[in-house]
């Protein structure tokens, strides 16, 4: 296997390692414990206008067309002054669950914009003492017609509390621990029936608490197969994990 980078690879790391030692140091992630979000959208937009938030991203929704491995040396940087926009969490976890798995309706829809720095997106999925398990999911998905009603609670969103859109899981059948019956969902934030509330994490950076109230979502907001999200989420995870190592 061959471990060397390209030119082009090292070219990235060296504007990342600029970015981090004049944009990014340390004092400025001091500085923005206070603030709403926890990091700042203009940073984000530039990060943008670089290119390193499209990096893993087809071309056909404005991305690099990269590797994860080119998004991991980004993260790797970003990991040295402890740069607190969201590239992990919205990017890597959520920005890659609907490019791997979203319709090509919902990659044009969502993608663009996370990849221009213009929105951000976060992935709900844990609860209250689910530790973690994909499968542990008491929130509700109930049909209504054509669209589909969630009702429920989420914790620890990473992100969530400035995403612009939300991928949230939700049972469609089956009992709280079945393996089976978890489906996924993209949920504006702004959506009647959502209420977030932002809490700080031990490492200063923020996250949130997500309520759903009867929140109303169309069949175009399903990601996936109905009932089969517990694969998708099993990689996101994978993704995240790898990405914060």
């Amino acid at each position: 296997m061959d471990f060397q980078l390209t030119e082009d690879q090292r070219m990235l790391i060296s504007t990342v390692q600029s970015f981090t030692k004049k944009d990014s140091t340390v004092e400025r992630v001091r500085q923005m414990r206070d603030a709403d979000i926890g990091w700042d959208k203009k940073v984000w937009r530039k990060m943008g206008e670089l290119g390193w938030l499209g990096v893993p991203f087809s071309e056909s929704v404005g991305g690099i067309g990269g590797s994860f491995t080119d998004a991991g040396l980004i993260i790797e940087q970003l990991g040295t002054t402890l740069v607190p926009e969201p590239y992990v969490p919205s990017v890597i976890v959520a920005g890659l669950t609907l490019s791997n798995y979203g319709t090509e309706a919902q990659q044009q829809e969502y993608l663009p914009g996370l990849i221009e720095g213009q929105t951000s997106l976060a992935l709900a999925y844990v609860e209250k003492d689910s530790r973690y398990d994909v499968a542990h999911v008491d929130t509700r998905a109930k049909k209504s017609g054509s669209d589909y009603e969630l009702t429920g609670r989420k914790e620890w969103v990473l992100n969530g509390q400035a995403a612009d859109h939300i991928l949230v899981s939700a049972r469609t059948g089956g009992s709280t621990r079945d393996r089976e019956g978890v489906s996924l969902f993209v949920v504006p934030r702004n959506a009647p029936g959502v209420k977030i509330k932002t809490v700080a994490l031990m490492d200063s950076q923020k996250a949130a608490f997500i309520e759903l109230e009867g929140v109303k979502v169309g069949k175009d907001a399903l990601i996936g197969p109905e009932g089969g999200a517990r694969a998708i989420l099993d990689r996101a995870q994978d993704y995240g994990a790898a990405a914060a190592a």
